[in-house]
């Protein structure tokens, strides 16, 4: 699905109209080389809208899922040869910036995922600019939950199409962790509000890593 893709497309087009500065909207789309996927729907409606894109042809596939060791974590490797992708088009077309539709949720379930399967409490950042200095990366989403944006791009009819990844139907760690948020939710209708406030709520003193809390470091000597 890419309901946050174009919902973000359609949110950027209404800014540039009112925006107090210029800006301009170029649109990549990479094909992963998934059996089945196919990009025609998403071309047809960027046509018919007047959007600037271009398809790129990558070889994802066929260098992950032809790899019995890169295939096992698929889902790492295929943002990483997408970002990849992505930044050298940004290069080749001389954007500045970088715009993701990671959502609200995206966050919630990143730091999640990263303190159960990494042992690290980090999540992504809404402005980061790149190894390279060349452009920065945005998530112009962060406070907007997925259940808006999915409401939103089913009422503006936007193109839906499936991903066709070979791991969708698999039972993969952010699915479990959509799944435990999920149910949650039910009896907690803020939780993941909560959550999210969280990210930016920090208390160094009552954590234990020895860089911010200074109490503990001293207790330890």
């Amino acid at each position: 699905m890419v309901w946050p893709s174009f919902t973000l497309l359609d949110t950027l087009r209404r800014f540039q109209r009112r925006a107090p500065i210029k800006f301009s909207l170029f649109i990549s789309i990479i094909h992963p080389g998934f059996p089945g996927f196919s990009t025609d729907k998403i071309e047809k409606w960027l046509e018919e809208n007047k959007y600037d894109f271009y398809i790129v042809k990558s070889n994802i596939y066929k260098t992950i899922f032809n790899d019995e060791k890169k295939s096992r974590d698929g889902c790492f490797y295929c943002a990483r040869q997408r970002r990849s992708v992505l930044y050298r088009q940004a290069d080749i077309h001389n954007c500045q910036k970088i715009a993701l539709g990671h959502h609200r949720d995206d966050f919630i379930e990143t730091v999640l995922m990263s303190m159960m399967y990494n042992g690290v409490i980090e999540t992504m950042l809404p402005v980061l600019e790149t190894k390279s200095k060349k452009f920065k990366i945005i998530r112009p989403l962060i406070y907007v939950g997925e259940d808006i944006i999915k409401e939103y791009a089913i009422k503006k009819d936007f193109p839906l199409i499936s991903c066709f990844c070979p791991l969708y139907n698999n039972n993969l760690r952010r699915k479990k962790i959509k799944k435990m948020l999920s149910e949650f939710e039910k009896n907690d209708p803020e939780i993941k509000g909560c959550l999210f406030r969280s990210l930016s709520n920090y208390n160094g003193d009552f954590m234990l890593d020895l860089n911010y809390n200074s109490t503990l470091k001293y207790r330890n000597r």
